[in-house]
């Protein structure tokens, strides 16, 4: 059986013929060889077209992996220079730790009152973004503006005088900086430094009842409103939920910088809320 169409290999049927007439036509004789030597054996055609797409079909798989890793290792570096913008929202409670004192308004030559700060409702809204650096390191930057309802007491109100206890509050704007680790998959703990501007304001408060001969029955103490430059540190941690969204829980001290003005308070929030992503 001839190996090629008899029409330009006629009469050849051995490979020694094919070397021969290969040599005539000017075709290497190992070449030669090789084609026809799988008819010396009587190897089908099937047979023979598998032995030759066998090592090209093991190539391609040899491939494929490499392929796959060269994907994941793009993937795994493009995560690593992830960059978002996020949007923060949230709230929970402010603990003052400073009280406040007030000047009297219409006697200027009686003692300041002492208010008594107590905590109230805290809530806060921000914007930033974060990028990864690293493979579990992570900086952040956002800027920040929060509010709490401070609740406060006069104690002399409780000693035979009348007054209304008054109301404060403190807001406060500020730019942040976090230092974040993303080593663990389920929390993302981090450390924020910022600073930034706060005001803190408490009512005026009229005190009736007055049973000093030198001073008038009803005196008025003048509203406390202070700004001051502020700032603030904390601790907080970022539970993924989703892809894109988490929820942060946070403890910091914001306030006044150390050595502000007088009256200027500092508090401490115990915070939860959400970010997104995007």
């Amino acid at each position: 059986m001839p190996l090629i169409d008899g029409s330009w290999t006629p009469g050849i049927r051995t490979s020694r013929e094919f070397v021969r007439w290969g040599s005539r036509a000017r075709i290497s004789p190992s070449i030669a060889y090789f084609l026809v030597d799988p008819l010396s054996r009587r190897m089908s055609r099937p047979a023979f077209a598998l032995l030759v797409l066998a090592p090209l079909a093991g190539l391609l798989l040899g491939l494929a992996p490499e392929a796959q890793a060269q994907q994941a290792s793009e993937m795994s570096s493009e995560d690593q220079t992830r960059r978002e913008v996020r949007v923060d929202l949230g709230g929970g409670w402010g603990i003052p730790i400073r009280n406040v004192d007030l000047q009297g308004e219409t006697v200027q030559n009686v003692e300041p009152l002492d208010v008594n700060m107590t905590s109230g409702p805290h809530a806060y809204v921000g914007v930033g973004f974060v990028r990864t650096i690293a493979e579990n390191f992570a900086l952040g930057a956002r800027v920040r503006g929060q509010a709490t309802r401070l609740r406060a007491k006069v104690d002399a109100c409780n000693n035979g005088l009348t007054c209304r206890q008054p109301d404060g509050l403190q807001w406060a704007a500020t730019v942040e900086g976090r230092i974040i680790i993303t080593a663990p998959d389920w929390v993302n703990p981090y450390l924020l430094i910022g600073l930034g501007v706060v005001q803190t304001t408490v009512d005026a408060v009229t005190v009736q009842g007055v049973q000093n001969p030198r001073l008038p029955e009803t005196i008025t103490f003048a509203e406390a409103s202070v700004v001051d430059a502020g700032g603030n540190i904390g601790l907080g941690a970022s539970l993924p939920l989703t892809d894109r969204l988490y929820l942060d829980t946070e403890f910091r001290v914001t306030g006044a910088l150390p050595g502000g003005k007088e009256n200027a308070v500092s508090i401490l929030p115990f915070t939860a809320g959400l970010s997104y992503g995007f």
